[in-house]
């Protein structure tokens, strides 16, 4: 399969779970369960609130807006258009949909 084919079907695959995913993100249950693992993800990393974060694949943004609550600068970045737009609409922030191989920013450009 050629690499093009493989991100046509990874993005196609996306299109068709936004509506799964909003549904799964927006139950109470899901949202203690999600609360908790981004809590155990960003206690892990340095915390300087200035520090510029990238949030690689973040799909519908439910980690970015964990992010967002002990970081003053995050990006989050992902292959589907779809998944952004729900991301941008819970979040409010800098997301970008981008090749994951062919990055958008400069070298260096985030702390984490």
């Amino acid at each position: 399969m050629a690499i093009n084919d493989h991100k046509s079907k990874e993005i196609e695959l996306h299109k068709s779970l936004v509506e799964n995913y909003k549904k799964r993100y927006s139950a109470d249950y899901s949202k203690i369960f999600q609360a908790y693992w981004n809590n155990a993800i960003i206690s892990e990393l340095p915390h300087s609130k200035d520090s510029v974060v990238l949030d690689f694949g973040c799909g519908t943004g439910v980690l970015t807006k964990g992010l967002l609550e002990n970081f003053t600068t995050v990006y989050g970045i992902d292959i589907s258009n779809d998944m952004l737009k729900e991301a941008d609409i819970l979040n409010k922030n800098k997301f970008l949909s981008a090749d994951g191989e062919k990055l958008p920013f400069k070298p260096e450009s985030f702390d984490i």
